[in-house]
């Protein structure tokens, strides 16, 4: 009873949020990674980052499943362990692999559908969360790291889970 409640609470929290995008006010990051106000673009290469590791991520997930993957980028960009960028946080590789999957596999420069549902979507997700980041309320529960249900990376002993969605699994140190 409680995860159907919980699941209720997740799904209104964000339906508000997406039925109010255009009348939410947050504040948003430049190229720079500077806080700015929401009266002010945000960057358009940053859009293109987070859209592109939301669709290469999560493109069969749910909304909510696309949201959970832009707010641990975007955890991350916050958390002094990581780039102070979206862009940088995407791209992020260290000696032996790439911090998302998709990057070293494709490449950063992959080929997205443009005109695909799915993308359309990230991209509505990705401008989103960078537009609200700060009003939203972080269904991951503050994660910073997750990976899909179907693999069991060593890392994840070591995290505190905080919440599955769809067939992501999510977890903060």
């Amino acid at each position: 009873m409680r995860k159907l409640i919980f699941a209720c609470t997740l799904s209104l929290s964000v339906l508000v949020a997406f039925s109010h995008k255009d009348k939410l006010s947050a504040d948003t990051y430049n190229n720079n990674s500077q806080v700015i106000h929401s009266n002010t673009n945000i960057s358009q290469k940053e859009v293109e980052c987070l859209a592109r590791n939301i669709y290469f991520e999560s493109a069969a997930e749910s909304r909510d499943g696309k949201m959970a993957v832009a707010l641990v980028t975007l955890n991350r960009v916050n958390d002094g362990r990581w780039p102070t960028t979206v862009c940088g946080v995407v791209n992020d590789r260290n000696k032996h692999t790439c911090q998302f999957s998709w990057v070293c596999q494709r490449g950063d420069k992959a080929p997205v559908p443009r005109t695909a549902p799915s993308f359309i979507e990230s991209e509505e997700v990705a401008k989103l969360v960078l537009r609200n980041y700060y009003k939203l309320k972080d269904i991951t529960l503050g994660a910073t790291h997750y990976h899909a249900n179907y693999v069991r990376p060593s890392w994840a002993k070591k995290q505190h889970h905080t919440i599955t969605i769809g067939n992501h699994i999510f977890y903060r140190l």
